[in-house]
């Protein structure tokens, strides 16, 4: 925990320093989380979500062979 403080300090130091650098950084991190939300939104809503049906699991599509 103590050497916790001075690199804090020296990591604040660094982004008044370059405060470019840091918004690329910042950017880059908000675009990352928010695609890796959405995708993660998508796959659970199509994939991981039950059927909101009672007995879901138990709902069969019989098809005959084509005539």
């Amino acid at each position: 925990m103590t050497s916790l403080i001075p690199s804090l300090s020296q990591a604040l130091r660094g982004l008044r320093r370059r405060p470019a650098i840091s918004l690329i950084v910042i950017f880059t991190m908000a675009v990352g989380i928010g695609a890796n939300t959405a995708i993660l939104s998508l796959v659970y809503a199509t994939l991981l979500r039950p059927f909101p049906y009672p007995d879901a699991d138990r709902i069969v599509r019989i098809r005959t062979a084509g005539t």
